[in-house]
C-alpha cells in the first residue's frame, strides 16, 4: 500500500510537470522520463526486497515498450508520448491495491485506454469553452476555436477574426488525466463493455 502511494505521488508529479510543459512549451525533457524509470526501477527493487515481486507483471514492462514504440511507428503520436508510456511501465507494471475496478489487462494499458476515453471529452471541453465566448456554431464549436484578433503583417491588432482554429492538444494532459483515474477507479474501458454487456 505504502509503494502504491509512492508511485502514485511520483506518477502525478512527473505527469503533472509534463503536462504543464507540453502545454506551454509543446516540449517535454527526456531527462524526465529517464528519472521516472529510473525511480520505478528502484521501487521493484524495493517490492522484490519486501517479498511483493511478480514476475508476471514485469514481463508486460516490455511488451509496453513495444506497443509504445509501435505507436510512434505508425505516428500515432511524438515521441515524449511513447517515452511516458514506457516510463509507466516501470512505475507501474503491476495493479495497485485501490482501484476497485479491474480488469486482466495490465495496467500499463490500462492508462492507456483511459487516456483514449479522455480524449473522447475534448470536443465537449471545445464546446464548451466556445459557449463561454458566444462562439457556439455546429459543427466547428466541437473542433475548433474561433481565432479572437487577427493581426496584419506587422504584428498589429487589425480586428475581431472569424477564422476557426483546431488547437493541439498535448497528450500528456490526457495522459496524466488517464492515469489518475486508472490508479484510484480502475478500468474504465472494461466497466462500460460489462455494464453493456448485462445490460442487454
Amino acid at each position: 500500500m505504502l509503494l502504491d502511494l509512492v508511485r502514485f505521488c511520483v506518477g502525478v508529479s512527473f505527469l503533472g510537470y509534463a503536462a504543464y510543459r507540453d502545454w506551454t512549451e509543446r516540449s517535454v525533457p527526456n531527462g524526465l522520463w529517464i528519472v521516472m524509470g529510473v525511480i520505478g526501477g528502484g521501487l521493484l527493487v524495493a517490492q522484490f526486497l519486501l517479498g511483493g515481486y511478480d514476475l508476471l507483471c514485469v514481463c508486460f514492462i516490455p511488451l509496453t515498450w513495444l506497443l509504445a514504440y509501435l505507436l510512434y511507428a505508425l505516428h500515432l503520436w511524438g515521441g515524449a508520448d511513447a517515452k511516458g508510456l514506457m516510463a509507466l511501465a516501470v512505475l507501474v507494471p503491476s495493479w495497485p491495491s485501490v482501484p476497485p475496478l479491474r480488469s486482466l489487462l495490465p495496467f500499463p494499458f490500462v492508462i492507456l485506454c483511459n487516456t483514449a476515453l479522455a480524449l473522447i471529452f475534448v470536443p465537449v471541453v471545445l464546446a464548451m469553452y466556445n459557449g463561454t465566448r458566444g462562439d457556439l456554431v455546429f459543427p466547428q464549436c466541437f473542433l475548433s476555436i474561433r481565432r479572437r484578433e487577427m493581426e496584419d503583417r506587422g504584428g498589429e491588432v487589425k480586428g475581431e477574426g472569424k477564422e476557426w482554429v483546431k488547437p493541439e492538444i498535448p497528450f500528456m494532459v490526457p495522459l496524466l488525466a488517464g492515469f489518475v483515474v486508472s490508479f484510484s477507479v480502475g478500468d474504465l474501458l472494461y466497466a462500460l463493455f460489462r455494464a453493456l454487456g448485462s445490460s442487454v
